[in-house]
């Protein structure tokens, strides 16, 4: 198969975003710091994206394709 490394990397205001989409909001930005139920989330959001790529990769090269879970985490620029 393939063996390679995939990288996401999301500013906290859209990771609040998607979360709140998620969770059946309407898209909103609470400010609030991101937490637990944030990572858990958006982890499962990049599983579900990544799962989809690698089953076309898969078909696209006709090799197999396994994936890990994410490791969503928190990192300051600054």
């Amino acid at each position: 198969g393939l063996q390679g490394t995939n990288l996401l990397v999301l500013n906290e205001r859209d990771v609040r975003i998607i979360t709140d989409l998620m969770m059946g909001g309407a898209g909103d930005d609470s400010g609030e710091e991101i937490s637990d139920l944030h990572l858990s989330a958006i982890g499962e959001a990049m599983n579900q994206m990544i799962g989809s790529s690698s089953t076309s990769l898969a078909t696209m090269f006709g090799k197999k394709i396994d994936i890990s879970p994410p490791r969503a985490f928190v990192i300051s620029s600054e």
